[in-house]
């Protein structure tokens, strides 16, 4: 073998080379390390802003289900829908119209019963009447439809003076009945 002579390193060329090795190590270990903790962070701040919108999510909708609730039960009190059956509901609502008509003499020629229309829970129910009267008692007709309980809307009036009979001017008139029917709950 032969002999190899170990040179001591110089101090400066000692520094140079531990630097160096410090670099490397940085670049190959610290600053990737670093990198992956800075996303880290920012996946854990996102995660974080998710969860606190889900947490305003949920409050706000058990606001919303809790208005809910008191909303069906006002509604429930204040008689304005019918709540049955829509099959039950049409014959309450047809027999009510009858009703109001008798009570202010409005003579009714034809009443006929209309193909009801889904309102997401409700159901809208319609009745087509045609019939005549007089003008004050169609006016009384008219408000007592309008103060009545549960809730009756007139659509697609048409109203057609007669003459005049003993003063009091006649009119025949069609129209469509409304009422809002939705399942007792």
């Amino acid at each position: 073998m032969t002999n190899l002579s170990v040179k001591p390193m110089s101090p400066g060329k000692a520094w140079l080379i531990l630097i160096g090795l410090l670099l490397v190590l940085a670049c190959a270990i610290y600053w990737p390390l670093n990198d992956f903790r800075r996303q880290q962070l920012q996946s854990e701040a996102n995660l974080e802003r998710l969860v606190s919108k889900k947490r305003n999510i949920i409050a706000s909708n058990k606001q919303i289900l809790s208005n809910i609730a008191a909303l069906k039960k006002e509604i429930s009190q204040s008689n304005l829908i019918e709540l049955s059956s829509s099959s039950l509901a049409i014959n309450q609502f047809q027999s009510t119209v009858r009703e109001i008509s008798a009570r202010h003499l409005i003579s009714l020629t034809q009443m006929q019963i209309l193909n009801p229309k889904e309102r997401g829970s409700l159901n809208q129910l319609f009745i087509s009447i045609e019939g005549y009267s007089s003008l004050p008692q169609f006016y009384q007709f008219l408000i007592e439809l309008e103060n009545h309980k549960p809730l009756i809307r007139v659509t697609n009036a048409n109203i057609v003076p007669t003459g005049n009979n003993k003063g009091l001017a006649k009119l025949n008139f069609n129209f469509t009945l409304t009422m809002l029917n939705g399942a007792p709950q």
